[in-house]
């Protein structure tokens, strides 16, 4: 058979087919491998499920689970384990541990045997896909690494001649002992990790898969009712981010409008910074209605807020968010970042762009994000590759991050800086004092794509709605080179207006 000819058998996911552009070549063997509880066997019973709906004959042979424990597991997926050949190896094994020890090694005697066994089975049932759950229980029968291997590659040889398309079952750590990896023709190994609170972290690798592409590197997946779900990583290099030469996105507030040059522009990422409370939120918020008003659609995704309250902030502001929210033109979706890794979180979005046609992405906020993968490198790797596919769409991108006003010496100066290298475009918002009381300023520290207005207005929130004053004269614009600086270049400037305004009331 040549590689023009050959048959692809999906996986039954459609997230692991894409990594494996379209799926398995078949009539060869592979090994999953992982450490306990990775998903292994719910990835071969997902594969040998998908071939019984497709009305192929599978086997599935066990030497460690019996048919009630399988039937268990197949039974909380939905899947027809009725129309899998369950073959269970198990008692046999077991049996003969038990009859106490011969003088032939188990390699002469026991090996052979179970290797003949799995052949009958096939050679009866003549199935296209098998699964063989686990590899341990042969390489515990074997008396050497080499006998192990002989034998695997005879069970291998026999399988590939009758076409069969073989998973086995592997386990991956310091005491597993494996010869398999060379002579399967692809490896698929599973990792778990345990964070110190929250659910497990898994992510599916591709190994090797011989004569064939694949997406490379680390893909988290989760195991759900149906199976695994894969979330296949953005591929930085299939996505070019291109600048939309079209009529700018606008907030219809022409004040803000204004301060930013025009408006936002398509496939550029706008970053929204500043204290709690300031009013980031609001201001996606209007840029969102403006969108749905044009008839787009838009989606905010909240690590921090209820969307109740987002509801309730824009009633007290007086904007239409409720009727759009019903329309389906934009859509609050709560991101718990304790439950949704970050390759899961970037799935959504994709599934948001692909299926649903939204134009406009908003973040609130970052900060839990951060707390999803507090590398500062992986973060902005992540958010690179999500970006650049935004971008690629022509989608506009909103990211919101809250800047506390009495920050500690942390990592968060350096996340923002890396941050503001991403974005096309800086909003800072802040907190001034005038007169003894508190106001909140606004101010564009960076535009990429327009000239923008290097001003700090007044931001007023209130029954109607979003307004932008006059530009504050007493109070200056933080370096738009030094965006980590941020604090303390606005504590400066309220010390100064302070200090100016008891001089005048001394005078």
């Amino acid at each position: 058979m040549t590689a023009t000819d050959q048959i692809i058998l999906s996986s039954g996911n459609a997230g692991l087919d894409s990594i494996l552009h379209g799926g398995l070549p078949s009539q060869y063997s592979y090994l999953v491998q992982g450490q306990s509880g990775t998903g292994k066997t719910t990835l071969v019973l997902q594969f040998l499920s998908e071939g019984a709906k497709r009305g192929e004959s599978t086997v599935y042979v066990s030497f460690s689970e019996s048919l009630f424990e399988l039937q268990q597991v197949a039974q909380s997926h939905g899947w027809p384990l009725d129309k899998i050949e369950v073959a269970e190896l198990a008692p046999t094994i077991s049996r003969r541990s038990a009859a106490g020890s011969s003088i032939f090694h188990s390699t002469e005697v026991e090996l052979p045997d179970v290797i003949s066994r799995i052949i009958d089975i096939v050679e009866r049932v003549e199935p296209t896909r098998l699964g063989i759950d686990s590899l341990t229980e042969l390489r515990n029968m074997a008396e050497s690494n080499r006998s192990y291997r002989r034998a695997l590659f005879r069970l291998k040889a026999s399988l590939q001649k009758r076409g069969v398309t073989t998973l086995f079952v592997g386990e991956k750590g310091e005491e597993a002992k494996t010869e398999a990896e060379s002579l399967v023709h692809g490896v698929l190994e599973l990792h778990m990790e345990t964070p110190v609170y929250g659910p497990v972290h898994r992510v599916l690798e591709i190994k090797k898969i011989r004569g064939r592409t694949y997406e490379t590197g680390l893909h988290d997946f989760s195991i759900v009712t149906g199976g695994l779900e894969v979330y296949p990583r953005i591929r930085p290099g299939t996505h070019r981010r291109e600048i939309g030469a079209d009529e700018p996105v606008q907030s219809d507030v022409e004040a803000l409008d204004r301060l930013l040059g025009g408006g936002l522009d398509r496939g550029t990422t706008s970053l929204v910074v500043g204290p709690s409370g300031v009013g980031k939120s609001s201001v996606v918020m209007q840029f969102c209605i403006a969108a749905a008003q044009r008839g787009e659609k838009s989606v905010i995704y909240t690590f921090s807020e209820n969307p109740e309250t987002t509801k309730r902030r824009a009633r007290g502001m007086g904007l239409p968010l409720s009727r759009f929210l019903e329309s389906g033109h934009i859509r609050i979706l709560p991101v718990e970042s304790s439950e949704h890794t970050p390759g899961h979180f970037v799935h959504l979005v994709r599934e948001d762009v692909k299926h649903r046609g939204v134009t406009f992405v908003a973040i609130d906020s970052l900060n839990g994000y951060v707390q999803a993968m507090p590398d500062a490198m992986a973060l902005i790797a992540n958010l690179n590759d999500l970006l650049t596919y935004l971008g690629a769409r022509g989608i506009v991108t909103m990211l919101v991050i809250t800047r506390n006003i009495a920050l500690p010496s942390t990592a968060q100066p350096r996340q923002i800086e890396y941050l503001s290298y991403l974005s096309d475009t800086v909003l800072y918002l802040n907190y001034f004092k005038d007169d003894g009381a508190v106001h909140k300023s606004i101010t564009a520290l960076k535009q990429r794509t327009r000239n923008h207005e290097k001003l700090v207005r007044r931001l007023t929130l209130g029954q109607g709605g979003l307004q932008i004053g006059e530009p504050l004269k007493q109070v200056t614009a933080p370096h738009v080179s030094s965006t980590s600086d941020l604090r303390e270049d606005f504590t400066s400037s309220n010390r100064d207006t302070d200090r100016e305004r008891s001089q005048s009331q001394d005078e």
